[in-house]
């Protein structure tokens, strides 16, 4: 009782480690709290759930067929057994809770990324009562930590999926209903495979080659599974990008939402952790990361309220070391890109000093942290020459 309580919760700091890193990595848009909290408590009932569904097509199949699962000849006991006493009953239910987490959230669902954390989120929900039901023994705690984020992994994929059916309908850019197909089938396929092999029924048979294939058959799977489920972390980890730019907002939000917006130094606002003119509003706690985030730059020497820490734009009456905003005002430009005087000596040297904070922010930032201060105040000389090039 004791090793599994321990067990457990190594498997929810493991998991929850991990997650915290995949929505991380969506960083300055990361999800609520709720939404990263909901579907993992909603993956905590698929279990019980996915039980009464076994129950209902174990009776389906005894009184309508006269079958009873996992009976039969060893190798088609096994697929059975895994098919209709695990992957079916187990994805169906998480699928359903996905699909209820998404309704919750529909509003708040920014992209095919977003999509992939709730599916991840119930897969670890779901995978919390499995390893603390199962993982009883020592032998049987060393094999099931092998295999810990596979419920995670299949909910990544059925998330993914999700989100491109959304995405296609958004964009009409391919099928809706091949992809909400593909989020229940590829995982109910990869989860039987496994199964099928790992728990198969040649390990009981009493002839000893054959219980010897059955042995080389579940460590085969435990290989390749835990081989698979390393693959896609790492693969997740180096398409985030790609992922998050895949937007299920509608046309008109997805492009207020992603454009640039140019000040008149260059800088993009739209990528500035302070920010929040409307749609960019920020939470308070985003506010106060930023804030710490100064004072740990050196642009303030405190951390400052998060109402000082705001900014809806720059405004002439605004402080400015450079007066960048007044100047364009007096000259009735937008930008310092449409000024003829543009490099002008005050704005060679807003470049430079700028440019001093790099290696300061390289050493205390986060990659996600300094890739969003790079978008935002890095790349103003770029954004002035790529506006006035055009």
């Amino acid at each position: 009782m004791l090793l599994t309580l321990v067990y457990s919760i190594i498997v929810i700091i493991v998991l929850g480690f991990l997650y915290k890193k995949m929505i991380d990595r969506e960083y300055p848009l990361k999800i609520s709290k709720a939404q990263a909290i909901i579907p993992v408590v909603l993956g905590i009932f698929s279990l019980p759930l996915s039980f009464a569904i076994f129950l209902v097509i174990g009776y389906i199949a005894h009184n309508e067929f006269g079958l009873t699962l996992g009976e039969g000849p060893l190798l088609l006991a096994s697929f059975s057994s895994a098919l209709f006493s695990a992957a079916l009953n187990e994805e169906l239910a998480k699928l359903i809770f996905a699909l209820i987490t998404i309704i919750i959230f529909r509003k708040s669902i920014k992209n095919v990324y977003d999509y992939i954390l709730i599916g991840g989120a119930v897969g670890f929900g779901f995978t919390i009562v499995e390893e603390y039901i199962y993982g009883s023994g020592i032998i049987s705690l060393i094999l099931r930590v092998v295999t810990i984020t596979v419920h995670m992994m299949l909910g990544f994929a059925m998330g993914r999926h999700l989100g491109l059916a959304r995405y296609n309908k958004v964009t009409g850019k391919g099928s809706v209903w091949k992809e909400y197909l593909l989020a229940f089938i590829v995982p109910v396929a990869v989860h039987t495979i496994y199964d099928t092999l790992a728990v198969n029924k040649l390990l009981t048979s009493k002839d000893e080659i054959t219980a010897n294939i059955g042995t080389a058959m579940s460590l085969a799977a435990l290989v390749l599974m835990f081989a698979l489920q390393v693959y896609v972390f790492k693969r997740l980890r180096k398409n985030a990008g790609a992922l998050i730019e895949l937007s299920v907002l509608p046309k008109e939000d997805a492009k207020r939402t992603m454009e640039k917006i140019i000040a008149a130094c260059g800088n993009d606002c739209a990528a500035c952790p302070r920010y929040v003119a409307h749609p960019y509003e920020k939470t308070d706690e985003e506010l106060r990361h930023t804030a710490q985030l100064w004072m740990k730059i050196g642009y303030r020497d405190h951390i400052v309220t998060n109402e000082e820490i705001s900014c809806t734009g720059c405004k002439p009456e605004n402080w400015c070391r450079y007066r960048v905003v007044k100047c364009c005002v007096d000259r009735g430009i937008e930008t310092c890109a449409d000024c003829s005087e543009y490099p002008c000596d005050n704005m060679k040297e807003c470049f430079l000093v700028t440019g001093s904070f790099m290696p300061k922010c390289r050493e205390v930032c986060t990659d996600e942290e300094y890739q969003q201060l790079n978008t935002a105040f890095f790349e103003k000389e770029k954004n002035l020459s790529d506006k006035k090039s055009k």
